[in-house]
């Protein structure tokens, strides 16, 4: 593999269109908290620019780790088996250290650059996705509701960052990004409910539930 490829592969590891989907959310927080602190958006570019920095390395660092943790059932699925890590085009220790090492440049980022909130929630995030949704894929198909948690705190992280404290408003942007989202989960889980029922997913729209 040359080195163009190599980067290529390694980008395509860190989700690169989840990621990009994480930073407008992100950026959206931002501005809203920014409007509700009766602020300028690029009144504190330094801020703005570490945030979505930082975003970026923690989107990418979790999404590195979760397929190093779903490599086995990424190889199953026909959607997923062409991944750099089933495909074997990455070793796993590779992306291990490579995603834990992403993650903390990122969760260091928004903590030291940003303000420690944002720090803390990026690291909560990272944590929550990996050690509690991951697995519960396995578990029960109630995972849905619990992945639609860290899918709906990129905006509070923004929001953290313009403002340094969670109001209402925060909880409100939560609960819309947090809703919109399971419709848009239980689409994919119908279109590829085969594949997740031979990886062992649980899923509500899988053969696999009796329920």
């Amino acid at each position: 593999m040359n080195f163009k490829t190599k980067i290529q592969t390694y980008w395509e590891l860190t989700k690169p269109d989840i990621t990009f989907l994480i930073l407008i959310s992100t950026f959206l927080g931002y501005f809203l908290g920014i409007q509700f602190i009766g602020g300028n958006i690029f009144g504190n570019l330094f801020v703005l620019i570490h945030l979505m920095i930082g975003s970026i390395l923690s989107s990418s660092g979790v999404a590195i780790l979760n397929e190093y943790i779903e490599r086995d059932q990424d190889a199953i699925m026909n959607r997923t088996r062409k991944r750099p890590l089933p495909s074997g085009r990455i070793s796993p220790m590779s992306a291990l250290i490579l995603g834990i090492t992403v993650s903390a440049m990122g969760v260091l980022e928004l903590a030291l650059l940003v303000n420690l909130y944002s720090g803390i929630l990026s690291f909560f995030t990272i944590v929550f996705y990996l050690f509690v949704y991951t697995p519960m894929k396995q578990k029960s198909p109630w995972n849905t509701l619990i992945g639609a948690i860290p899918g709906a705190l990129p905006p509070v992280g923004g929001w953290l960052a313009a403002t340094g404290s969670i109001t209402n408003q925060a909880l409100t942007v939560f609960c819309i990004l947090f809703f919109w989202q399971i419709p848009h989960f239980f689409s994919i889980a119908w279109l590829y409910k085969t594949d997740y029922k031979k990886a062992g997913f649980k899923m509500f729209m899988s053969d696999t539930n009796d329920q």
